[in-house]
């Protein structure tokens, strides 16, 4: 899909840079999915609508394309227009505890969840806007500022491919629909990657003392394969050396991506979603979808259009629906016939296997074992592949505190100790230092 953008689509007066090092490492805090959240245990009478492709729509918006200025001062920054103002900002931001329904993302503990309280984040200044229009009392005290041009770039892409697949069948419709879902995040890609070398006992205990090792396996006598991580983000790299008292360093090697792209997208899917999250009628938000006790708020978005809402069940109304937390949910219908239908989602376990009494029966505190089937087990240092049957225990699985049938938002406060997350690379430093001792 990148190929095809770049050859047949993009214009001659777009310039796309990429973008590394510092800058990249300040926009990818920004770059988070969609926007899924539970706030209701259960429901009945429900209505299932989903947005005719979330992230393509997102795509007609205005992009970020040519880095203007990075904005530092305080002073500046305390007097910055914001509806002026496009690109990505770092903000300390205060949501009040009264907000049962909080709008923004932010990296939590190895999640992406949507809390109260305060805390330091990066956003795209889009959705800095959007939030505060909704007037939920969100405050915003701006830290560093990127300020952007703007064009719209992917118009041509999208509309082309989004009228084959609403005009066409089988692979046809099938490709369109590749090529408008995966574009997007070619621009994000991590810039993070692994050089492999094979080198001698001597190399390899440099190494262990100076670079972060993904992975070392022994080949004969005085021989490894090394994997070590490149562009590893210096924030990051420099809290773990503080903390272990070492002198690990990173090589960077350029990737071709634009975080800003990509990021610009995620949120506007976001924004797009949010101001139907909010209403009062609504028990659950995926990253394109909803479940709503009201549909008069989408009678004049139901449509094939570019995103317009599409009703997932036709008309039909859910009984009942359960959700156990973020995509972990089950629901049962009738269809005109009166026979009854259950649809289940759960992360980890095969869309719609799961009955609805596993729901009821999970929701008082139960476990229940899945078998996945058999699962591809690689081994690199015994260089096969072997297959082996796999299983999961499945559960009610949530931070939220549930009061009364509805989830409770998190509230944090992270502004005195923001969140840097060094247990991957202290991981990665503890298997190599003991597969070089077992050596």
């Amino acid at each position: 899909s990148l190929r095809t953008f770049i050859t047949k689509f993009i214009s001659p007066k777009v310039d796309i840079p990429i973008i590394i090092g510092e800058t990249f490492n300040f926009i990818q805090q920004s770059y988070t999915g969609g926007a899924v959240d539970v706030y209701k245990c259960h429901g009945y009478d429900l209505y299932h609508y989903v947005v005719n492709s979330l992230y393509p729509f997102a795509m007609l918006k205005d992009m970020p394309l040519k880095l203007l200025n990075i904005i530092k001062d305080s002073n500046i920054l305390k007097d910055l227009n914001l509806d002026k103002f496009f690109g990505f900002a770092k903000v300390e931001v205060y949501c009040p505890k009264t907000v049962k329904k909080p709008m923004l993302p932010v990296k939590y503990q190895g999640k992406t969840i949507y809390p109260t309280g305060r805390w330091i984040a990066t956003y795209f200044s889009e959705e800095i806007k959007a939030v505060k229009n909704l007037n939920l009392g969100y405050e915003f005290r701006f830290i560093e500022a990127h300020e952007y041009s703007k064009a719209k770039i992917f118009d041509k892409f999208v509309l082309y491919f989004y009228d084959i697949k609403q005009n066409s069948t089988g692979p046809k419709k099938f490709l369109a629909k590749l090529c408008l879902n995966s574009l997007y995040g070619m621009f994000g890609r991590k810039q993070e990657i692994f050089q492999v070398f094979v080198v001698d006992t001597e190399t390899l205990l440099t190494l262990t003392s100076s670079k972060i090792i993904k992975n070392v396996i022994f080949i004969e006598e005085d021989l490894y394969l090394v994997s070590i991580a490149s562009n590893i983000n210096t924030d990051i790299l420099s809290e773990l050396n503080i903390f272990i008292e070492s002198d690990f360093t990173s090589t960077d090697i350029p990737v071709n991506s634009n975080v800003a792209i990509a990021s610009a997208v995620t949120a506007y899917g976001r924004i797009l979603m949010m101001q139907f999250k909010v209403l009062d009628c609504v028990v659950y938000s995926d990253t394109d979808s909803l479940f709503t006790k009201d549909l008069k708020p989408f009678n004049q978005l139901l449509s094939n259009k570019l995103g317009d809402f599409k009703d997932e069940l036709n008309g039909l109304v859910i009984d009942k629906a359960i959700f156990l937390g973020v995509k972990q949910y089950g629901f049962k219908y009738k269809d005109e016939n009166g026979k009854e239908f259950t649809k289940s989602v759960f992360a980890g376990v095969k869309r719609n296997s799961l009955v609805f009494e596993d729901f009821e029966y999970m929701l008082k505190g139960n476990e229940i074992k899945i078998n996945t089937g058999n699962r591809f087990i690689r081994s690199l240092t015994k260089l096969n592949i072997q297959i082996k049957p796999s299983t999961i225990i499945i559960k009610k699985n949530t931070d939220k505190k549930l009061v009364n049938n509805c989830y409770l938002p998190l509230d944090i406060d992270l502004v005195d100790k923001p969140e840097i997350n060094i247990n991957p690379l202290l991981n990665n430093i503890n298997t190599s230092i003991s597969k070089v001792i077992k050596f």
